[in-house]
């Protein structure tokens, strides 16, 4: 009887390594399967890591065209009106820039 115990906790501790080693592979599989999805992200994120600034600069000066646009202002003067409209704003944002950037003294 006590042999027949040991054979049962031996077969029990077999089957649970087997399943603990079919846990971990099935883990690394969807690991690998979640890294290949999020591939796409990580390079969009590395490209706004590398336009730096610009992206706030752009992203402020397409949210303001877009704004202008809505409102209606500036309806006669086209295109080019508007672009003159937010150059005030393209400078301020240019030197704040300009200014974060440059090395202190």
């Amino acid at each position: 009887m006590f042999g027949q115990q040991i054979t049962e906790l031996e077969l029990r501790k077999k089957l649970l390594l087997l399943e603990s080693s079919q846990n971990r592979l099935q883990l690394r599989m969807e690991l690998q399967e979640l890294r290949s999805r999020l591939g796409p992200l990580e390079s969009l994120a590395n490209a706004g890591s590398k336009l730096g600034p610009w992206t706030l600069g752009l992203g402020a000066a397409a949210g303001l065209m877009g704004a202008m646009g809505l409102r209606g202002s500036l309806r006669g003067t086209g295109m080019i009106g508007k672009a003159l409209a937010l150059a005030p704003v393209a400078i301020k944002l240019w030197r704040a820039f300009k200014s974060r950037n440059a090395p202190p003294e």
